[in-house]
């Protein structure tokens, strides 16, 4: 069981960081002037080789991490 619940955490978290990549990827090269994009401030660190904001890919790892431990910390097992 311990097995299959690290491929499924691992899955998880490699689609949701497959994902914020994606969209940060995207949305910071849309010109400026689009609905969809955003731009940073030149205080906002950066990931050397990509230029991606680490903020960001930062908070779309540690928030599913905490999501994940509260509700297995959370889960009670029926009787």
């Amino acid at each position: 069981m311990a097995l299959a619940s690290r491929k499924n955490d691992a899955i998880y978290f490699g689609f949701g960081l497959v994902l914020a990549i994606a969209v940060e990827m995207i949305a910071t090269s849309l010109p400026a002037d689009s609905f969809l994009s955003w731009r940073y401030s030149d205080l906002m660190p950066r990931e050397p080789v990509t230029g991606l904001a680490l903020i960001p890919i930062t908070m779309w790892t540690i928030v599913p991490a905490l999501t994940i431990l509260l509700v297995r910390f959370a889960h009670v097992e029926p009787d």
